[in-house]
């Protein structure tokens, strides 16, 4: 069973909003908001109307036990939300991951630059002296 501090989380996450814009949207103090997620106080039924009431996709039932899905379209959107979270999650190793090798592949060609100067060094100083013995 989810803490009513646990559904307001999901709910900030799914709806990308601050408890602060949330607290306004749903016409509530911000200390109610607090209180909640410290763990002090419940989401009260006519919190959970309010909430609904700016949402009318939440289940109600969800907000009061933390029973069931979040959304009253059911379990689908929320496996979708859980994959989608799992897809950031990839992304995020990949580009770090990219990030490391293209940094290793500059300092690859860095060396390479550099011993090709060396190279064509060398090569001027060996023309030179044969050059300079024929």
């Amino acid at each position: 069973m989810k803490t009513s501090a646990d559904i307001l989380e999901k709910i900030k996450k799914y709806y990308k909003i601050t408890y602060i814009k949330l607290a306004k949207k749903i016409n509530v103090h911000s200390h109610t908001m607090y209180r909640i997620r410290q763990g002090l106080e419940d989401i009260t039924p006519e919190l959970a109307e309010k909430i609904v009431e700016w949402q009318p996709d939440i289940n109600k039932e969800w907000l009061l036990s933390g029973e069931g899905t979040m959304l009253n379209y059911g379990d689908f959107l929320e496996e979708e939300e859980e994959e989608n979270e799992n897809l950031q999650v990839s992304t995020d190793k990949i580009a770090k991951t990219l990030f490391y090798y293209r940094h290793i592949i500059d300092e690859q060609q860095n060396i390479i630059k550099m011993q090709q100067k060396q190279i064509n060094n060398l090569t001027s100083v060996v023309l030179s002296i044969k050059i300079s013995d024929a």
